[in-house]
């Protein structure tokens, strides 16, 4: 599912990004297609699985390049809950966004009622961001199965499991349809030019760049700059 030949999508801050809203929660019925029409002026949106869940059908081969389409599973008796991000693209800035679909009870209403007390206090300072993507920029005709065994190994995967971090990983020369570099991971592929592969960067939840460096040569040095944010 996640392949270490799938192209990868994000990149640096959604300050100044498309519009993209999406409701935090939608409610879709067992064995149908789940169908995602945004609210966004993005010229396209892409669709990640955080969890194991149903994968968005391929955007390239829909007519509308922001909609989401995705087969949701069948009825276990009990609720399913799929979460998703959403990359808008827009004149090189990008919006990230998250949300998840529910199958099956569906959720709960929201207490509609405000909070009747203001605070008084100046608002703190917005604290750092988690961890959220791992883009990795790579020359795929060098790549050899070590590599692979190492984004793959169990320590690894348990980080970004228990993180809820998505990566993904792209060719230095990835180019779409257009013979152009896509746009939702151009920033990433010009970063890398002319530096030592595989390159390695950390994303926030709001798309921030957060660090970057060459690939760590074992898994414990991934692991310690995954957790410590690069620093």
């Amino acid at each position: 599912m996640r392949t270490l030949i799938t192209l990868l999508v994000f990149c640096l801050s959604a300050v100044g990004g498309p519009k993209l809203n999406i409701p935090l929660e939608i409610e879709a019925k067992p064995n149908t297609w789940a169908k995602i029409m945004p609210d966004t002026d993005a010229k396209a949106v892409v669709y990640f699985a955080v969890d194991d869940g149903p994968q968005p059908f391929p955007n390239e081969e829909l007519k509308t390049p922001t909609k989401m389409v995705a087969y949701m599973p069948p009825d276990n008796g009990a609720e399913q809950r799929f979460r998703y991000v959403a990359v808008g693209c827009l004149n090189d800035e990008l919006t990230i966004t998250e949300f998840t679909i529910v199958v099956g009870k569906g959720k709960p209403k929201p207490d509609p009622k405000p909070d009747p007390k203001p605070d008084p206090k100046p608002e703190p300072p917005e604290p750092a961001q988690p961890i959220k993507f791992v883009v990795v920029i790579e020359e795929t005709e060098t790549a050899v199965p070590e590599r692979a065994a190492f984004m793959y190994s169990p320590d690894i995967q348990a980080l970004f499991k228990s993180q809820s971090i998505v990566w993904r990983c792209a060719d230095k020369d990835a180019v779409n349809a257009k013979g152009e570099p896509p746009p939702d991971i151009a920033r990433f592929l010009k970063d890398a030019k002319g530096k030592a592969l595989p390159m390695v960067y950390l994303v926030d939840a709001k798309g921030k760049t957060v660090a970057s460096k060459a690939m760590p040569k074992t898994v414990k040095d991934f692991i310690d700059f995954v957790k410590n944010k690069g620093q």
